[in-house]
Parts: C-alpha cells; sequence; structure tokens
C-alpha cells in the first residue's frame, strides 16, 4: 500500500477511467531515483489489471541504451504474448526493421487492432534510460495517439527524455504529467513507522528530504553499527543500496562529468562550478550541463551556485571517489 501521494494517485485514475471510456490516455510521471515512479507505475498497473484491462510493461534499462529498439522490442513482446485470435501481428523483429514513418504507422495500427475488443495499458518505466529509436518511436504514439482504448503509463527522472515527452503531451486534452515530489513530513513519517528511537527517526527524517527509498534504506541500517562506506547527512552509514544506487547513475556520465562532479562533492553543497574544476583539475567543457542533464546537480538559485540533488547524493559520490583523490583536491 502506497503512503500518501494522493494527487499522484487521482492523476493515475483519472487516465484508468479514461480508459474505462474507451478511449485513450497518457500519464508522464517524472521524479528524481528514488522517488517512487515505480511503485505509482505498478499501483496503477495492478488496479487496471483487476479491472479486467489488458497490462503490458517494460522497463528501460541503462545497459542497453546502444541497442536499437531495445525498449519498444521488450514491450511489444509484453503486450502481444497474449494477442485476440484475430490479430495477424507481424513478428516483433520485421516490425522494427520497417522504415521510420512505416514503423509509426504500423505501430499505431497495431495498438487500435489489439485493443479492438479490450482496453490496453501500457506501463513503461526508467525512460531516461531508453535507447533512441524505442524513444522517437514513443514520441511519434505519445504525439499521434492510437484510436480507442490505449493508456500510456510513463515514467522518467528529470532530463532530455521527460522534456521530450512533455512536448509530445502538450496538445493532447487526455494526457497529463504530474512532478512526483518528496514526501510531506507526516507521511514520510508514517514510512519509517515507530521501530526507531526518536533519535533514530529524527536523524532518519532529516537525512532523507522525503525520499521513499532513502527513507526505507537508512531505517533499514540506522541501528547498525557504522559500516565500510560513507556517511549521510544524519552522520550514519550511507547504505550499500544507496551507494550502488547513486554509483549507476555516476557511471552513466562521461569521463570529465564524473571528474567534475567529484569535484564538486569536495568543494561543497552548494558550489560554485570554477571551485568544482580546480578541485578535479580538469577542463569544463560541456560537463556542468551533463550533470544538469543528469539530475545530479540542480541550479540553486544565486548566480554561479549549483547544489547536489540531494545530500545523500554528494556524500556517495564523496565516499565514491576514493581518499587519493580526496587528499588531492
Amino acid at each position: 500500500m502506497l503512503i500518501g501521494r494522493e494527487a499522484e494517485l487521482a492523476a493515475a485514475g483519472r487516465a484508468l477511467d479514461r480508459l474505462a471510456a474507451r478511449g485513450p490516455s497518457a500519464l508522464l510521471l517524472v521524479g528524481e531515483a528514488g522517488i517512487g515512479k515505480s511503485s505509482l507505475l505498478a499501483d496503477a498497473a495492478a488496479r487496471a489489471g483487476r479491472g479486467g484491462i489488458r497490462v503490458a510493461a517494460a522497463r528501460a534499462a541503462e545497459f542497453e541504451r546502444d541497442v536499437p529498439f531495445a525498449l519498444l522490442t521488450a514491450l511489444l513482446d509484453e503486450a502481444l504474448a497474449d494477442p485476440p485470435p484475430r490479430l495477424a501481428a507481424p513478428p516483433v523483429d520485421a516490425l522494427v526493421e520497417r522504415p521510420r514513418h512505416r514503423l509509426n504507422r504500423e505501430l499505431r495500427l497495431l495498438l487500435e487492432a489489439l485493443a479492438a475488443g479490450r482496453r490496453v495499458l501500457l506501463a513503461i518505466d526508467d525512460l531516461h534510460w531508453s535507447d533512441a529509436a524505442s524513444l522517437e518511436a514513443l514520441l511519434a504514439l505519445v504525439h499521434r495517439p492510437p484510436r480507442g482504448a490505449v493508456c500510456l503509463l510513463l515514467a522518467a527522472r528529470p532530463g532530455t527524455a521527460a522534456l521530450r515527452l512533455t512536448e509530445a503531451l502538450r496538445s493532447r486534452p487526455d494526457a497529463e504529467r504530474v512532478d512526483v515530489g518528496p514526501l510531506a513530513a507526516g507521511d514520510a513519517a508514517r514510512l519509517v513507522g515507530p521501530s526507531l528511537s526518536r533519535r533514530e527517526r529524527t536523524g532518519v527524517l532529516a537525512a532523507a528530504g522525503g525520499n521513499p527509498f532513502y527513507l526505507q534504506e537508512l531505517s533499514r541500517t540506522a541501528r547498525s553499527a557504522p559500516a565500510e562506506h560513507g556517511e549521510s547527512s544524519a552522520g550514519g552509514a550511507i547504505p550499500a543500496a544507496i551507494m550502488a544506487a547513486v554509483a549507476a547513475e555516476v557511471a552513466a556520465l562521461g569521463r570529465a562529468a564524473r571528474a567534475l562532479l567529484h569535484g564538486a562533492a569536495v568543494a561543497g553543497d552548494p558550489f560554485d562550478p570554477d571551485l568544482a574544476v580546480a578541485a578535479c583539475g580538469k577542463p569544463l567543457g560541456d560537463a556542468v550541463d551533463d550533470l544538469l542533464a543528469a539530475d545530479l546537480v540542480r541550479p540553486d538559485g544565486r548566480p554561479r551556485q549549483l547544489r547536489f540533488r540531494h545530500p545523500i547524493v554528494r556524500a556517495a559520490v564523496l565516499e565514491a571517489a576514493g581518499e587519493a583523490f580526496r587528499v588531492a583536491a
């Protein structure tokens, strides 16, 4: 059961209501890593399944970003796993080999045929990791949706994919974008639960900043002895799961952007990009733009000042940079 998220659940409910009325609909959830987009997608898909709606789910993966149509192939394999008896669909491999204009048209027609005798929900997660070919096909599908009962539930972190999807949705009256933010203080406390001491609860709530993933992982390790990892802003060990999640985001950056991020972690939070450059000893180039696009850092509202998306992200980056780098910086 999800805690809080009334606005997000209401938006998903509206999308499902439009689907129940045999019309198209779309919902885009945008939020930082760990904020709960996947849980919201799973909840909406479960509600749809209980209502007799055909659900097909797919998730983009960072290691498949260079594989053309990896995401679209996974989605279509799922959608066509149980097709209507009269649907004569081309093999997925043959479909994605079509020229782009034919692919877009045939994909739309295929979904219309799939929805002819039933309602269809396509739940697509982690679109920020999508391969370029799949994203282009989905953008065309969002902009020019299939006629009939097809609902697109999409989730992405802030960045280029989210911006392009938002633009494609702009002209559709049946579409919404919802920005998924931190949990309210009361909901965050409910998620942590009563098992921690007052001091532990206060530390976890302060360090997590309303991020459900951080809340759960920090709560799980709140009573454990200091580990071999860095420390969160609450002074406790950063859980291995959070370290791994941040490391995956950093690994997707180019070499210059990774170096600048390490320098920024030494420079402080918020930080001056020039000081971060001095700390890492590398030229600036487009690295700042790369960090902003990845939503690892954000504008601080003051000239020449940036801040990390979350204090725990800075702490994890600083620890992962290594002692030799920190001393040199």
